[in-house]
């Protein structure tokens, strides 16, 4: 069954404020709407929005996306838009320290650490703001995570990291060619004080991990006490995310997953279909092997993780 999507979702743009860092997280959240919808231009990329348009009545579920390593807040635009038309209300945003245009995070702890943070920051702010609150259920609430923005998700529902783990996986895995690369550098995961503890936040009610990096530094016995609904997804093709390390530890351990997917492609293909544009310029991200039709392949993963969602949080009966 496919989802019914609604005509017109609206766009509003927010800032969140970051005391511990003195930084700014910048935000949208997509939402069903009945103004009419123009074409807005976001440097490479169009979207058929209504800019802080009015809101359709009444609350509805929330969904926090976290994109990876070096992208931002329209990764998954597509998937963010066929959302909100099937009545959530989605929040993307860019890591402040981690996104195309400002990698400093890579190789510390504003990755293992400030990453969970910043989500569930960006979920204060949306629950605390009484313009944005006023459009949300605070009782079903789901997050969505790419790469690096799966371990986010998966760390901001499980908390207990610890840095040992990072210095231990990559002292034994230096060629890890995603998440060791720093350590090769310097031989440590450098400390950004203060580094605040990741606690678990029992507001997630349900989760969406793609091609999720950086697992090992979970414990077993955090992952075997998640019950959360997960879907999860892997890329068969995968150059970046090691196995056992990542998707195959979790399927050994997490206790609640919905759905598990394997997508006969490789780790970029969940990053939304590239404008023409960019194929050239960003042929690593943007490009597929022969064969692979990204656009059909989002479709497929559209419509699955809205139905994941529309199951794992339903209206109150």
């Amino acid at each position: 069954m496919l989802p019914v999507l609604s005509q017109a979702i609206g766009l509003q743009r927010f800032e969140v404020q970051d005391p511990v860092r003195q930084s700014r997280i910048a935000a949208q959240m997509w939402y069903p709407s009945d103004s009419p919808e123009q074409t807005l231009r976001v440097g490479s990329f169009s979207l058929q929005v209504a800019v802080n348009g009015r809101p359709l009545e009444g609350r509805r579920p929330l969904l926090l996306i976290s994109h990876g390593n070096g992208g931002n807040s329209l990764a998954h635009r597509d998937l963010a838009d066929h959302l909100a038309r099937a009545g959530f209300v989605v929040v993307t945003f860019t890591h402040p320290f981690d996104n195309h245009e400002n990698q400093q995070a890579l190789g510390t702890t504003l990755q293992s650490h400030d990453r969970p943070r910043e989500l569930q920051r960006v979920l204060d702010h949306v629950l605390a703001d009484p313009a944005l609150s006023s459009r949300v259920d605070p009782q079903r609430i789901g997050a969505i995570g790419f790469s690096a923005g799966g371990y986010t998700v998966l760390a901001s529902a499980a908390g207990d990291v610890q840095q040992a783990r990072y210095d231990a996986y990559c002292s034994s895995q230096r060629d890890d060619p995603l998440t060791c690369k720093a350590y090769r550098e310097r031989g440590f995961i450098q400390p950004v004080e203060p580094v605040l503890p990741v606690v678990a936040d029992p507001r997630l009610k349900a989760l969406v991990l793609m091609a999720p990096a950086g697992v090992f530094m979970l414990s077993d016995e955090r992952l075997r006490q998640l019950q959360q609904p997960v879907l999860l997804y892997q890329a068969t093709q995968d150059h970046l995310i090691r196995e056992p390390f990542s998707v195959e530890r979790l399927r050994k351990l997490l206790p609640n997953i919905r759905g598990d997917h394997r997508i006969e492609a490789g780790h970029f293909v969940f990053i939304a279909p590239c404008p023409s544009n960019l194929l050239a310029e960003l042929a690593e991200i943007c490009s597929d092997a022969p064969g692979i039709d990204r656009a059909a392949i989002h479709r497929r993963i559209n419509n699955d993780v809205t139905l994941f969602f529309q199951q794992q949080l339903p209206p109150a009966p």
